[in-house]
C-alpha cells in the first residue's frame, strides 16, 4: 500500500484513487480487526498527504466502509455490489456512499438515474468491449473498470 501511495502522491495530475479494502469474514481470528485495519489505512493515507476526495475507499464489505466513514468522513466511501437484487435506495440510504461499483450484468438504467438523483456515482466492472463502453456511457455511468485500460483510453480519446 505504501508503494502505491508513494507513486500516487508523486503524480502531478492526480486522478481519483479507488482503494479497495479486502476482508475475509470467514477468518476465525483475522490478523487485524476492521477498526485496526481502517486506522492503519487512514494513517497511511495521511502520511502520503492523500486527504479528502482524491481517494475513495471501497469494499464489498459494508462493515469496512462504515468503519472508514466513522473514522474519517473526509474520505468518500463506496460499496462494491455483486449480483444485487435489492433496490439500491435501501442500501445507499443506510450508508453515506459517494460511489457504487456494480457488476456489468446487473445494472439497469433506472438504477443509474436513481443514483444520479442522489448524487452517487456509479462505476461498472468488468467492462472490456467498445460496445459495452458505448452502452454504459449512454446510461450515464461515470466510470468503467476494465482489463483493457489502453484500449479504453484509445476509445475515449477518439470520441
Amino acid at each position: 500500500l505504501e508503494e502505491l501511495l508513494s507513486l500516487y502522491s508523486a503524480q502531478k495530475n492526480k486522478k481519483i484513487l479507488l482503494l479497495e479494502i479486502k476482508s475475509l469474514p470467514s477468518l476465525e481470528v483475522p490478523p487485524l480487526s476492521i477498526p485496526e485495519l481502517i486506522k492503519k489505512v487512514h494513517d497511511c493515507l495521511k502520511l502520503y498527504g492523500i486527504e479528502g476526495d482524491k481517494c475513495i475507499i471501497i469494499s464489498f464489505d459494508y462493515r469496512v466502509i462504515e468503519e472508514s466513514y466513522k473514522q474519517n468522513a473526509k474520505h468518500p466511501i463506496g460499496l462494491i455490489l455483486h449480483r444485487n437484487l435489492m433496490p439500491l435506495a435501501c442500501i445507499v440510504d443506510r450508508l453515506n456512499l459517494s460511489l457504487l461499483v456494480m457488476e456489468k450484468g446487473w445494472i439497469v438504467k433506472e438504477q443509474v438515474l436513481e443514483m444520479l438523483e442522489k448524487k452517487i456515482d456509479i462505476y461498472i466492472w468488468t467492462v472490456n468491449t467498445e460496445e459495452d463502453w458505448k452502452y454504459l456511457e449512454s446510461m450515464g455511468v461515470q466510470g468503467m473498470i476494465t482489463d483493457k485500460p489502453q484500449t479504453l483510453t484509445k476509445y475515449k480519446v477518439k470520441k
